[in-house]
């Protein structure tokens, strides 16, 4: 927000009273803006955060087998994986 000069308020009283709306202004946006921060860790954990990601039993092994092979790729474990190794 821009003021031109010739628009502030002559009166000490009244350039007070500008200063404290400006302060409270600022006070709430910086409220709103540590609310925004939290919710965007909130966020941010859910997305990328600790997960119990399970491998369906039996998985571990074929993935020893696949390492073991040099088959790293999706495709060669999802092979794998239909071939029955």
């Amino acid at each position: 927000m821009r003021f031109d000069a010739a628009q502030l308020p002559d009166t000490v009283e009244a350039l007070q009273s500008l200063v404290l709306d400006f302060a409270e202004l600022r006070q709430n946006y910086e409220t709103e803006i540590s609310v925004l921060k939290e919710e965007i860790s909130l966020l941010k954990h859910r997305l990328f955060g600790r997960k119990s990601e399970k491998l369906p039993v039996g998985t571990g092994q074929l993935l020893l087998l696949c390492a073991r092979h040099g088959a790293w790729r999706a495709s060669a474990i999802q092979s794998a994986v239909v071939a029955g190794w």
